[in-house]
């Protein structure tokens, strides 16, 4: 290289986080760059491009450069790129109401900006895994009631806000809600039996005394 220069083209880059929300994506990412052992530092012997403000705020994929410093102290040369993504937010709530049957369950949730949609996954009872069972394609929705249930069972649901950005997918982190289905008993008050109460009347006399 010229003037013996090392390039940080072999570095290796690590960012503090592959993947942030939308309304976190104006924050700071941590950066650490190493070549040949070495922890390079910011400032000194290098330095961060990052995408404008209004670009790190929309759904996508990110670019960070990371550019050898003027007249660094080690002779670095060149740069590197590293690569992020940025997510729709994740719903605030998710809650059932009261419509909840032997055989249904209400999902409710606050909608989210930007987003494209949002994807519903339910875990049935003791399994693990989610399934994704309704995917909703306008960002405005924000209800969906899940239909033939068994009763008396618990059902987890997970709820993600998803965008699509050039051809590509952006899911947000889950949402969670564990609910539980009726038992479909229906419960039958009896009325009390009606009690005859028998009255007597009584007269009492009162004595006069004189003196």
């Amino acid at each position: 290289l010229l003037n013996g220069g090392v390039s940080l083209a072999g570095a290796k880059v690590t960012l503090g986080k592959t993947s942030v929300c939308q309304s976190d994506a104006s924050d700071k990412i941590s950066v650490t760059v190493k070549l040949n052992g070495k922890t390079l530092k910011e400032g000194r012997d290098y330095t961060c491009f990052w995408p404008s403000v209004s670009e790190r705020g929309t759904v996508g994929k990110k670019t960070v450069t990371i550019k050898a410093a003027d007249y660094n102290p080690n002779n670095y040369t060149g740069s590197i790129k590293a690569s992020y993504t940025v997510v729709p937010d994740s719903s605030k709530e998710l809650g059932s109401t009261k419509k909840i049957t032997a055989s249904s369950i209400q999902l409710i949730w606050s909608t989210v900006d930007g987003a494209s949609g949002y994807k519903i996954y339910r875990c049935d009872g003791t399994s693990k895994k989610y399934k994704l069972i309704k995917t909703i394609q306008k960002r405005s929705v924000s209800s969906y009631t899940d239909k033939g249930l068994k009763k008396d069972t618990r059902y987890r649901y997970r709820i993600v806000a998803w965008k699509k950005v050039n051809g590509k997918t952006y899911n947000s982190a889950g949402t969670n809600l564990e609910a539980y289905t009726e038992s479909g008993k229906t419960v039958t008050v009896k009325s009390s039996k009606k009690v005859k109460i028998q009255t007597k009347n009584i007269t009492l006399k009162e004595k006069v005394r004189t003196q």
